[in-house]
């Protein structure tokens, strides 16, 4: 019964669908990926990044190789980074995250909070200060250029807000939905 309910879930959504095929049984009726056996396409449709790209990422934000929670609750740092990645791509409730990480709602709660936790706490400073070299003048001319370039329809935009993997730009007709606006002169 609960397999039917799994699958009835999953067959609004073709991803949940794949992934759910993924899967395999672990901590009794929950089912749990191994993210290690993805393809690069399945890591690119779930989490919106390449599969080597996603360990390079735990490692340039410096996620530990064992996540630990307030709770004693462990996870693997790829385990951890993969539940924020899938949460922050994909509107989901927790409760559809069961079947895909092999956790409980409040587990995956704590995991994920204790991942964004730790992004915020060590990596916040960059969104606090603006006073970045990468953030100077001529970068963010340069970023705005490569996006033009790119048939971008502004020479201003130097970044996308919505987060999904593109090619730089997007033919969409809502470019103040895709970019941020920078006007030349008004740059830090």
């Amino acid at each position: 019964m609960a397999e039917n309910l799994k699958v009835l879930a999953a067959l609004e959504d073709s991803d949940e669908l794949l992934l759910l095929s993924l899967c395999k049984e672990e901590k009794g009726n929950f089912p749990g990926i191994e993210v290690e056996k993805l393809t690069n396409e399945q890591c690119r449709s779930f989490f919106r990044f390449d599969k080597d790209d996603i360990e390079i990422l735990r490692r340039a934000l410096r996620i530990p190789e064992k996540v630990v929670c307030s709770n004693r609750t462990t996870a693997r740092g790829i385990d951890g980074l993969c539940m924020v990645l899938r949460r922050l791509a994909y509107p989901c409730r927790l409760e559809d995250l069961e079947y895909i990480f092999g956790r409980s709602k409040t587990e995956l709660s704590l995991i994920i909070n204790e991942v964004l936790d730790y992004i915020h706490d060590n990596h916040c400073h960059l969104l606090s200060d603006f006073n970045m070299s990468w953030l100077s003048q001529e970068c963010l001319e340069r970023f705005a250029g490569a996006v033009f370039d790119r048939d971008g329809p502004l020479d201003s935009c130097w970044g996308f807000i919505d987060g999904t993997v593109r090619p730089i730009y997007a033919d969409h007709r809502k470019t103040k939905d895709l970019c941020l606006m920078a006007t030349k002169g008004h740059m830090p």
